[in-house]
């Protein structure tokens, strides 16, 4: 580095010393033969850029091509093999924007960055190895105020009278100005492509020719969307615009562009393009005409298409009558809030039909701090704003509004006013007021219910709702109890019971079971859970009621004791009544058997009377007699049913099927036989049959009839 410095200090001394003695360099440069053929003050024609072996030249000589080399308008230097200058011309030092005494012995490298120091390198390195010149060389130099400059150098190897390479030089052109502009031109080529290929429309040149056919010289590739044709199928025939152009317009597009070019006008049509395939659309045609030499007419412009603000148009005339016939009051304000226009609506809510008075006026006292707020936000970019306040119409009633505000900008985004779409929500505001009051109620009795109350949604099982007396029997307050799955109210061996009841619930649209509910401390409550299915906006829901069974259960307990106490008294009693049946029967038994004879002889006795004392006995005797012996018959019958039932207790009863018409019939025939004076009208139905002992059955139809 310590070289390098006292080296270019050793050729800044030698150069001020070569300038004050006014001998140029250039005297040991160029050879004579040159300085014989050449006269113009030109440095690349007085040097051939080739090898030069340096020569001496005589003093005239030297300060003859010294004046040359100074007064040319490009840069003329020359390095040493290391790269440092040696010798310049003052375009030089203009091109870098230093003196003399400032250039002198710097290097090129001190006016590149790394990566074109690199590139001249090599350049100067291929020079040296091939001795060939290297023309229009083009690189950025650094200036001494840090801007950059682009030259285009051409350089060639310096060698002594030896033959030996001692250097280079080169001449350099500043080319940054054309540079610029070419790249400005390329650049302004690329925005035009850019713009061209995305430009919503087309960019032409329409040619109307001597013999008034058409033709479009020039077309952007848009043409194509719209017309469905190529720039290159219409350079030299319209015919594809032509039949694109929809046939009811056609005659009115070419006379429009017959009349620009005999007025010699802009051109400006809308009209209508067909293209197989593709929807009917709205095109806006605009041109400049020019009259061209050979009588032709060439109108510059563009196209593009306006079917959407065609659409637009048509909804604007549709919303223009759709505003004048809305029910909701619109209001167009300016930035202060002065009203500019409303439509028949706003004039009917406020009761007048001048409001051309500050919009604030009519807004009520307690609202007017939030309306200036949300209007201040609009101003701020908010976006559309929706607020809520009361108005106070010029009768002085009360109105709850709805309002929907936006800001009213130009086309350069500059806001002027506010329009404001109003809504009387004064009937709403009842309804929820009523809604809510309805939804405490819902809420009251709900919280009030003595059981506990769910509801969930399906098919997620997590809970949405529940009352207070969840919070009172299991410990839970709604905040806990939201969202959880209804499998956590339960212990782990009920789950799967719960959720296949849930899914019956789903399915049947109701259900009940009865699970233990888990409690926030852990102990289990028995529920009777019922359920049933409900839907909302496509939402399934389960909701049901849980009644405590704890109180029942207990109960349960407690009559399953009594149960278990009663069977034991009637197992008591039972014993005892079968014991007073045995000796009932026994009684039966013994007292029938006792009671026959004294029967036998009453019965007896009275026979006898009536067959030997017949003609004694008075009618009232004979009927006494025959009195008393009916009744021992009776007796004897009562004695002997009483035998038989004694016999039936002890018998085991055979359950059949049996006629009761046939057993029916048997006993009134018996009857009949028994009683023939008797005269009875019997009706008995066919076909009676029942499930019963047929002995029994006999006996209790014998006691009936």
């Amino acid at each position: 580095m310590k070289k390098k410095i006292s080296a270019n200090s050793k050729n800044k001394k030698q150069a001020k010393a070569a300038t004050k003695k006014k001998s140029p360099s250039v005297k040991s440069l160029l050879p004579k033969k040159i300085e014989r053929k050449k006269t113009k003050p030109e440095i690349k024609d007085a040097i051939p850029l080739k090898t030069l072996t340096v020569k001496p030249l005589k003093r005239e000589e030297a300060e003859r091509y010294r004046n040359m080399v100074e007064n040319i308008a490009d840069g003329y230097f020359e390095v040493d093999l290391a790269g440092n200058f040696t010798f310049f011309n003052d375009a030089v030092c203009r091109a870098l924007g230093y003196s003399r005494e400032e250039l002198m012995g710097q290097n090129y490298r001190d006016h590149t960055d790394k990566e074109t120091a690199k590139k001249v390198f090599q350049t100067y390195n291929k020079v040296y190895k091939t001795g060939k010149i290297i023309k229009e060389f083009g690189y950025y130099i650094i200036r001494k105020d840090g801007s950059k400059r682009y030259i285009e150098s051409s350089v060639s190897l310096r060698k002594n009278s030896s033959g030996k390479p001692i250097g280079f030089l080169g001449i350099s052109n500043d080319l940054t100005e054309r540079k610029r502009a070419k790249e400005a031109l390329k650049e302004r080529d690329i925005v035009f492509k850019k713009l061209s290929a995305n430009v919503p429309g087309i960019i032409y040149q329409f040619q109307m020719k001597p013999d008034g056919s058409f033709c479009l010289p020039f077309s952007t590739d848009a043409v194509k969307d719209i017309y469905g044709c190529s720039p290159e199928d219409i350079v030299n025939d319209f015919s594809p615009i032509a039949k694109a152009v929809y046939h009811g317009d056609f005659d009115r597009f070419v006379e429009s562009i017959k009349l620009s070019a005999k007025k010699m006008s802009p051109w400006q049509c809308e009209y209508r393009v067909q293209v197989p395939g593709k929807p009917l659309r709205w095109i806006l045609g605009t041109s400049t005409p020019e009259k061209l030499p050979d009588g032709s007419i060439i109108w510059h412009g563009f196209n593009t298409d306006i079917t959407q603000r065609k659409k637009a148009e048509a909804e604007t005339a549709i919303l223009s009558n759709a505003l004048k016939l809305a029910l909701d009051p619109i209001l167009i304000l300016d930035l202060e809030g002065k009203v500019i226009n409303v439509n028949e609506a706003a004039k009917r809510l406020f009761e007048t039909e001048d409001l051309g008075v500050s919009a604030p006026d009519y807004i009520a006292p307690e609202d007017k701090e939030k309306v200036t707020a949300k209007m201040q936000e609009l101003l701020m970019g908010s976006g559309i704003n929706v607020a809520e306040f009361t108005v106070i119409t010029k009768s002085g009633r009360r109105v709850s509004i709805e309002a929907t505000g936006n800001l009213i900008v130009d086309a350069n985004g500059k806001a002027n006013g506010f329009v404001v779409v109003e809504r009387d929500i004064t009937d709403r505001k009842r309804m929820e007021e009523a809604l809510r009051q309805e939804q405490r109620f819902s809420k009251s009795v709900l919280d009030n219910l003595p059981e506990i109350f769910y509801l969930f949604t399906y098919p997620e099982n997590r809970f949405r709702l529940s009352n207070k007396q969840v919070e009172t029997l299991l410990g839970f307050n709604a905040e806990e109890i939201h969202d959880r799955h209804v499998t956590e109210w339960f212990a782990p061996e009920y789950r799967d019971a719960i959720l296949k009841a849930i899914d019956e619930v789903m399915e049947n649209g109701q259900s009940s079971i009865e699970a233990p509910l888990l409690a926030k401390d852990g102990h289990q409550i028995p529920f009777f859970l019922t359920g049933a299915k409900f839907e909302v906006n496509d939402q399934s829901y389960f909701m049901g009621i849980g009644m405590d069974l704890t109180e029942r259960k207990k109960a349960e307990k407690e009559l399953e004791k009594y149960h278990e106490h009663l069977e034991e008294l009637v197992r008591e009693r039972t014993i005892h009544l079968e014991a007073s049946n045995k000796e009932l029967e026994a009684f039966s038994y013994s007292a029938s058997h006792d009671l026959r004879a004294p029967l036998r002889s009453i019965e007896g006795f009275s026979q006898a009377l009536l067959e030997d004392y017949r003609d004694k006995l008075d009618i009232q005797g004979k009927d006494y007699l025959t009195r008393i012996k009916t009744a021992t018959r009776r007796m004897a019958d009562l004695i002997e049913d009483m035998l038989q039932l004694s016999r039936i207790t002890r018998m085991e009863m055979n359950i059949e099927k049996v006629n009761l018409t046939l057993i029916a019939r048997s006993v009134m025939s018996e009857l009949q036989k028994s009683q023939p004076r008797r005269h009875v009208e019997i009706s008995i139905a066919d076909s009676l049959e029942d499930t019963a002992d047929l002995r029994l059955m006999r006996i209790v139809l014998d006691n009936l009839l």
